[in-house]
């Protein structure tokens, strides 16, 4: 467990090789990744929940194994995105990063991504790769609050078996209509403003 530590880095604030730790209410402010994970997964991720990372020059959490759970999070001021998950190693020897969770179903467990130079969050993986985006807020990211990037270009539909954000027809405060995949699980998300 790696919990209540108040870190200064110059490198990566906190980085767990492997799995099954609880990385838990750490405050972490600069160095270059505030939370890194990395390394084989087998049956289980990491926990990642309650931290407060501010003022990385790079990612505020970045994610480079299977089965991470990442919510209750603040991520503030990321030089780059707030939350990366990102497939390990260079083609053609490209591992993928999946079955991951980003936020939860409730309010306590969504992540706040605050002030990003790029996405609020990013995925950038292989298209055979199956991370969650559950529920997450934040503004004033400079990129896309979801991003979906293809790792390689010989797959240019992207992660998570290609799969783009649903087409909404209309939505309101009491309904929303729309075309999307099927089975796929649709979550509505709100914007203060058009853009």
């Amino acid at each position: 467990r790696i919990a209540f530590n108040t870190i200064f880095p110059s490198g990566r604030g906190i980085e767990q090789r492997f799995t099954g730790a609880e990385i838990t209410n750490n405050f972490i402010v600069g160095g270059s990744t505030g939370i890194l994970t990395a390394g084989s997964s087998v049956d289980e991720g990491n926990l990642i929940e309650d931290n407060r990372v501010r003022e990385a020059s790079g990612n505020g959490i970045l994610i480079e194994n299977d089965s991470n759970v990442v919510i209750g999070n603040e991520v503030k001021e990321a030089g780059e995105a707030g939350i990366l998950v990102k497939y390990v190693g260079l083609i053609p020897t490209i591992s993928a990063s999946t079955d991951n969770r980003i936020g939860g179903d409730e309010e306590f467990e969504e992540n706040e991504i605050l002030l990003s130079d790029g996405p609020a969050i990013e995925i950038n993986d292989l298209e055979g790769t199956n991370n969650e985006v559950a529920r997450n807020n934040g503004e004033g990211n400079s990129g896309l609050f979801i991003d979906l990037v293809s790792a390689q270009f010989s797959e240019p539909s992207g992660p998570n078996g290609g799969v783009k954000p649903p087409v909404f027809a209309n939505a309101f405060a009491s309904s929303t209509s729309g075309t999307a995949l099927p089975g796929a699980t649709v979550r509505d998300f709100r914007k203060a403003g058009a853009e």
